[in-house]
């Protein structure tokens, strides 16, 4: 006699399976009840990769990337052109467990990119994840570690008074060249 193996529904679960491996039987549930909405996005072509500037004042434009961290003890001394410095501050904060080892579909987040600022919002629910504005970027680097493709943006903090509203005598301590970098701009 032959036994017909019984091929379970794709929906259900067993109780045991939950038991031993409760992460994957969520992570499967939910990306299948969850449906993705479509980018605003365009084709971007080799080997400049260029964006008409009018798209970016007038509208968006909007790209799949995964979010690694937010680090916020970095130094303003930090040379963002420099690979090695790079490099080696993403491996100090991986061994803080400040950025995560592997990445994964949690991670998944939608860069949103206008002439004014750059929203990172999750993929999932677009819960804001950070919005900053295109005059607080100090800097950015673009990096290729093995299959990983980092951007790393350097930002200033605003935090102080609107420079309209300082009285004149802290208007050179401060510097009108831009926001500091930093945690010293704290």
């Amino acid at each position: 006699m032959e036994y017909e193996v019984k091929k379970g529904k794709k929906g259900f679960v067993s109780p045991i399976r939950r038991l031993v491996f409760p992460k994957a039987a969520r992570r499967a549930a939910f990306r299948s009840s969850v449906s993705r909405r479509p980018l605003h996005s365009m084709p971007l072509y080799p080997p400049d990769y260029l964006i008409d500037p009018q798209i970016l004042l007038c509208d968006y434009l909007e790209k799949e990337v995964k979010f690694l961290g937010h680090l916020t003890w970095v130094t303003s001394s930090l040379n963002p052109s420099s690979r090695d410095e790079l490099l080696q501050l993403l491996d100090t904060a991986r061994q803080l467990k400040e950025l995560p080892l592997k990445t994964t579909a949690e991670q998944d987040s939608i860069l949103s990119l206008s002439a004014r600022c750059l929203l990172l919002t999750w993929r999932d629910n677009e819960e804001l994840i950070l919005r900053i504005p295109t005059h607080e970027i100090a800097a950015a680097s673009y990096l290729q570690d093995d299959a990983l493709h980092l951007l790393v943006l350097k930002t200033g903090t605003a935090g102080g008074p609107c420079r309209g509203t300082e009285p004149r005598g802290e208007r050179g301590e401060k510097g009108l060249l831009g926001p500091r970098v930093g945690p010293e701009a704290e």
